[in-house]
């Protein structure tokens, strides 16, 4: 029994291991920042909170550069993104408007 434990808990901390990242200085630094745009269907209601996270955001690390891209409220999601995609500039991030 003891040893069926100690054979788990030895697996459990390889595991842990695995999938926990490290915490370094070589990981919280890149060679160039990653931008990624995001369709910005925001509620009115919470637009000015959701513009203020993102650039805390983009405040708080040096690897991405989050965008939000305004969309039409007039338009269905595939009349804001279509034209988008052709152009060959579509957001990282979308969600139907709302």
């Amino acid at each position: 029994m003891k040893k069926k434990i100690g054979i788990i808990a030895a697996v459990a901390l390889v595991a842990s291991a695995a999938i926990i990242p490290a915490t370094t200085a070589s990981a919280a630094s890149c060679a160039k920042k990653t931008k990624v745009t995001m369709l910005g269907t925001i509620k009115p209601e919470i637009k000015d909170q959701f513009l203020a996270a993102v650039a805390d955001y983009n405040k708080s690390q040096k690897c991405y550069t989050v965008t939000s891209i305004p969309g039409d409220r007039n338009l269905t999601f595939l009349q804001n993104v279509t034209p988008m995609y052709a152009a060959k500039n579509a957001p990282t991030i979308m969600n139907t408007l709302s």
